[in-house]
C-alpha cells in the first residue's frame, strides 16, 4: 500500500509543478504529533504521509483539477 501510496503522491507533485503550482514543505512528525494532541485526533497513516511528503498548497494556488 506504502508503495502505491507513495506513486500516487510522486505523481500528484509532478504534476503541480508542471503546472506551476509548488507545493509546500513537508510537516515534521513533531508538528503532526502536537496538532492529534492539540485536537485529541489521530490522524489515519495515509494523511500522514501526505503531509510528510507536502503539506498542500499555498491558499491562492489552485491546480487545474
Amino acid at each position: 500500500m506504502a508503495d502505491a501510496l507513495d506513486d500516487l503522491l510522486e505523481q500528484m507533485l509532478r504534476k503541480w509543478r508542471r503546472e506551476g503550482t509548488p507545493p509546500r514543505p513537508p510537516l515534521p512528525p513533531a508538528a503532526l504529533d502536537a496538532f492529534e494532541l492539540r485536537h485529541g485526533v489521530r490522524l489515519p497513516p495515509d494523511l500522514r504521509r501526505y503531509f510528510a511528503v507536502c503539506d498542500g498548497m499555498d491558499d491562492d494556488l489552485w491546480d487545474a483539477e
